[in-house]
């Protein structure tokens, strides 16, 4: 027996490699938008419930300390302050929410919770939504001069 060599293939072609490179590009094409709508989408949804949780503790501590505090919000953050001596003082950390990839907030720029867990509602209306957009997506937390956040 003699040792032959066979002849063949040693790699891909030319052609071979560009057909791969064609359909990785058109298939990023039509998964990169898909990827940005649910990054933008997650986004808002996290920075909602975030100013929602952030309502909650506000409350929570109106009730607890006895004494009004209220959620200060801007177009690039949110934080807690409390009433004491009849002076406003932050209390534990500013979020930046609104940083988190562009967001865009809609609603009043404080909200003060009552030592009785209501709310006092610019305009006096009924209740007040907080709204958190981008790109399309939008979420809001309603707030009731009851204190009930939803």
């Amino acid at each position: 027996m003699t040792g032959t060599c066979r002849a063949g293939r040693g790699g891909f072609t030319l052609i071979e490699m560009m057909i791969a490179v064609v359909v990785i590009g058109a298939l990023t094409m039509i998964a990169f938008p898909r990827m940005r709508q649910f990054s933008d989408a997650m986004a808002v949804r996290n920075a909602r419930d975030a100013l929602a949780n952030m309502m909650s503790q506000a409350r929570s501590r109106a009730l607890t300390r006895g004494a009004p505090t209220r959620v200060q919000v801007t177009q690039d953050s949110v934080w807690i302050e409390q009433q004491a001596g009849g002076a406003w003082s932050a209390v534990g950390v500013a979020e930046q929410l609104m940083q988190r990839g562009g967001l865009a907030y809609a609603g009043p720029a404080a909200l003060t919770f009552l030592p009785t867990g209501t709310v006092i509602i610019p305009g006096g209306d009924e209740e007040v939504e907080l709204a958190v957009s981008h790109g399309g997506h939008a979420r809001a937390v309603v707030v009731s001069r009851y204190g009930r956040i939803k």
